[in-house]
């Protein structure tokens, strides 16, 4: 994006609003044009202020050219999100969750979804949508997870995974983000993401032609670190070619999933997500050219 100085410049300006426009001017929720042309709504909801669905986190703070406010994402006008879309996916990696719908913006748009699935890839503008899991067949208001505000950004690449336990005694069913990146993927290799979705299974390393090339990978939300928590992913590039795979506990070595023979294409990304529960793990695959 950086190359592309008329996409930058449009961004830049969509964050500009012409004038002096205080806390006291925008909590009334105005829709306000901007520098770039488009308008940017605000909203006021039960003391959340937020401009187009971002949360502003501080106001009011002056300078000598205006008035600036401190915001919690990147503003994207219509101009950029055509030019360089978003993708995304969804898996439903919760084992004891039945069929799903996903609902988007308030409607249906992927039904009766089972268990292990990994949808295709979605191309949309890049914004934000809002995004709800429902048991199939529900309506709005059964929603297991959401409704819930996500942004996604200028080309971006991300799959939202329903993890957790919808039966729980204390319900965990939660959407996990999982961003890739594409693009940049070295000639005669492959890009695995591999993503721990068995709750209340072990820390797990990834075990290929007997040697450890993925070490200690835990379930989302086991730990934070810097202030960072935990998304369950990591991904590595690797050489293809034909490999006997196996993910192991961290601590003791104990198969969990035993992948001999697996081929991995060059050229191609793959998501590997552990499944199940941890006395019946599984694997769910989804691979792409892309």
């Amino acid at each position: 994006m950086l190359a592309n100085t008329d996409l930058l410049t449009t961004i830049l300006t969509y964050h500009v609003i012409p004038g002096q426009y205080q806390l006291r001017d925008i909590s009334g929720g105005p829709a306000v044009e901007t520098l770039e042309g488009s308008t940017v709504q605000f909203n006021l909801t039960r003391g959340s202020l937020t401009v187009n669905n971002i949360g502003i986190s501080d106001v009011d703070n002056m300078a000598s050219n205006g008035v600036v406010h401190a915001i919690d994402g990147v503003l994207l006008p219509p101009a950029a999100a055509a030019v360089v879309p978003t993708n995304v996916r969804v898996a439903h990696l919760s084992a004891d969750t039945g069929n799903v719908d996903v609902w988007v913006n308030y409607a249906p748009a992927l039904t009766d979804v089972p268990f292990g699935a990994i949808s295709d890839w979605i191309t949309l503008p890049a914004g934000t949508y809002n995004v709800a899991v429902v048991p199939a067949g529900g309506a709005l208001s059964d929603a297991a997870i959401g409704p819930v505000d996500l942004s996604l950004g200028l080309g971006q690449w991300q799959t939202v995974a329903a993890v957790g336990s919808s039966t729980a005694e204390s319900p965990t069913l939660t959407a996990q983000i999982v961003s890739e990146t594409r693009g940049d993927l070295a000639e005669g290799s492959a890009r695995v993401t591999v993503f721990h979705a068995i709750e209340g299974a072990p820390a797990v390393s990834l075990v290929a032609n007997d040697a450890t090339v993925l070490y200690n990978l835990q379930f989302p939300g086991s730990f934070e670190q810097d202030g960072v928590v935990n998304d369950g992913a990591y991904t590595l590039d690797v050489p293809a070619g034909t490999y006997d795979l196996s993910v192991v506990t961290t601590a003791g070595g104990a198969t969990v999933l035993d992948l001999p023979g697996t081929t991995l294409e060059a050229g191609t990304y793959y998501f590997v997500a552990a499944i199940g529960t941890p006395d019946a793990p599984l694997v769910a695959v989804a691979a792409s050219a892309q």
